[in-house]
C-alpha cells in the first residue's frame, strides 16, 4: 500500500468524527465552502502550535514549514496568520458571497429593484411566472441558472429563510443566521466544542501506540445495549445521577491542588510539578439507520 493511499483510508476511517459538526453546520444553515474556509484557518492555526519550533529563531514554526505541513501556499499562511482571530470569518463570508446558493439568492431578492416593495422590503413572489411580474422561479434561475426552482425552495424552507403561502405565494423570512447569539448559547458552544476536543485526544492521540505511564488519557466503553424507547426517561435520570456521583468523588479524591491550606502553614519551597487532568462521563444513542 502506497502512503498516499494509507492516509487517505485512515482519513476515511477518522471521518465520522465530523458527523456531529457536520449536522451542527446543516441544522444552522453553514454550507461546506464556508465550513472548509473555516477549517482551512484552523489547520493553519493549529499546525503553528504543534509545529517544531524553527532553529533559526528558537520560536513558533516558519509559515514556510507551516505551508508545507498544511499544503498552503507561504503566503496564504501569512495572510491567515497575520489576520488573527478575524480570520476566518473573513474567509467564510467572502466564501457565502461566492459560492452559496442562499446568499446569491437572497442579496438579489433585497437588493434589486424587480423584487422589491416601494417601501424597499422583498416582495411576496408567486413561485411560477405570472403576467410581467417578478417570480420566485424567475429569480431562481437569475441567481442559480439551471437549479429547480422547486428544489431551491425546499432548501429555504428547511432553513427558514422562505414561508410558504397559499397559492405557492413565496415570502421573503428575516435570516435567523443574522441573530446575534446570545452569551450564554455562544459559551454553551464553546463548552461542547471543548469537550469534544478532549475526548478527540484521548481517542486519536494514541492510536496504535501504547499509553505513557505519564499519560492520563484513558477511555472505556459498554457494549451497546437495547432498551425500550418508553423506559429511556427514567434510565437516563438514574444513569445522570450515578454519573455526577462518580465525578464528584473523582474531584474529592484526587482535587488535592483545589483544598485550602491549613492556616499558618507554612509554603513549600519545592513545587512538584503537575499537569492538568479531568475526567468526562457521558452517554450516546443512535438513530435507526445511523
Amino acid at each position: 500500500m502506497s502512503t498516499s493511499d494509507d492516509r487517505f483510508q485512515r482519513l476515511q476511517a477518522i471521518s465520522a468524527a465530523l458527523d456531529p459538526l457536520i449536522d451542527y453546520c446543516l441544522a444552522l444553515g453553514i454550507h461546506s465552502p464556508e465550513f472548509e474556509a473555516g477549517l482551512r484557518v484552523a489547520f493553519v492555526k493549529r499546525a503553528e502550535q504543534v509545529l517544531p519550533a524553527d532553529k533559526r529563531t528558537n520560536g513558533k514554526p516558519s509559515h514556510r514549514t507551516i505551508g508545507l505541513a498544511t499544503g498552503l501556499a507561504r503566503n496564504e499562511v501569512q495572510q491567515i496568520l497575520a489576520s488573527g482571530d478575524a480570520a476566518s470569518p473573513q474567509r467564510m463570508q467572502l466564501k457565502a458571497q461566492k459560492r452559496v446558493t442562499s446568499e446569491k439568492i437572497l442579496a438579489i431578492w433585497e437588493k434589486k429593484p424587480r423584487y422589491r416593495s416601494n417601501s424597499g422590503a422583498p416582495l411576496d413572489l408567486p413561485l411560477e411566472p405570472h403576467e410581467d411580474g417578478p417570480s420566485f422561479t424567475e429569480l431562481v434561475e437569475e441567481a442559480l441558472p439551471g437549479k429547480p426552482a422547486r428544489h431551491v425552495l425546499k432548501e429555504l424552507r428547511r432553513r427558514g429563510l422562505v414561508q410558504q403561502l397559499a397559492d405557492e405565494i413565496i415570502r421573503y423570512q428575516a435570516r435567523a443566521t443574522t441573530t446575534v447569539p446570545s452569551p450564554d448559547a455562544i459559551r454553551a458552544l464553546n463548552y461542547a466544542a471543548e469537550q469534544h476536543k478532549l475526548l478527540g485526544h484521548t481517542l486519536f492521540q494514541n492510536v496504535g501506540q501504547s499509553t505513557a505511564l505519564n499519560d492520563f488519557r484513558a477511555y472505556t466503553a459498554s457494549i451497546p445495549i437495547e432498551i425500550p424507547i418508553d423506559e429511556l426517561p427514567v434510565i437516563r435520570a438514574a444513569v445522570i445521577r450515578r454519573m455526577d456521583v462518580f465525578t464528584r468523588m473523582f474531584e474529592r479524591e484526587y482535587g488535592r491542588s483545589t483544598k485550602k491550606k491549613k492556616k499558618g502553614a507554612k509554603k513549600s519551597t519545592n513545587k512538584t510539578p503537575t499537569v492538568t487532568v479531568g475526567l468526562g462521563v457521558f452517554t450516546w444513542q443512535k438513530k435507526s439507520g445511523r
